[in-house]
């Protein structure tokens, strides 16, 4: 079933002929062309907020898709703000990727440089990255090769 039949199902009917006509007061029916250029529209934001192409199969999709071409729709026809639309795709954005991870960068790198392991008298590091380089400063703090 498409997008545009779903939407047809579970949104009222005038509603959507009031948000596919609002210019057309005296509209009675639903403005397909309309209402699937707002459906195209979702579903490419679907798959660039969600990270996933939009999947029919798919409750969690649909309803969110549904949502989406209705707030598409409201703010086309002046009904709702531009920040409604945002928040939609903020929405769709929180809900989807953080289950599938698409946004994940792997770590990569090109260097030729290979750690090494610290030798066991210090001699790696730096003298200012010594441990017992501050332990002068620390207050009620006793040096660190002093017998206790």
């Amino acid at each position: 079933m498409a997008l545009a039949t779903r939407v047809q199902n579970r949104v009222r009917t005038q509603l959507l002929i009031e948000l596919t006509n609002p210019n057309d007061k005296t509209a009675t029916t639903v403005e397909t062309t309309v209402l699937g250029y707002a459906v195209t529209d979702t579903a490419a934001d679907f798959e660039t907020y969600a990270g996933v192409a939009y999947d029919d199969t798919d409750a969690r999709h649909v309803a969110e898709a549904v949502r989406g071409v209705v707030v598409r729709l409201e703010v086309n026809a002046g009904r709702a703000k531009a920040e409604r639309l945002t928040e939609w795709q903020d929405r769709m954005d929180r809900m989807f990727r953080l289950r599938h991870g698409n946004d994940r960068i792997m770590p990569q790198s090109s260097s030729r440089l290979t750690p090494q392991t610290e030798a066991p008298s210090g001699e790696v590091r730096p003298w200012f990255d010594l441990e017992e380089t501050f332990n002068d400063l620390i207050p009620n703090e006793s040096p660190v090769n002093e017998d206790v």
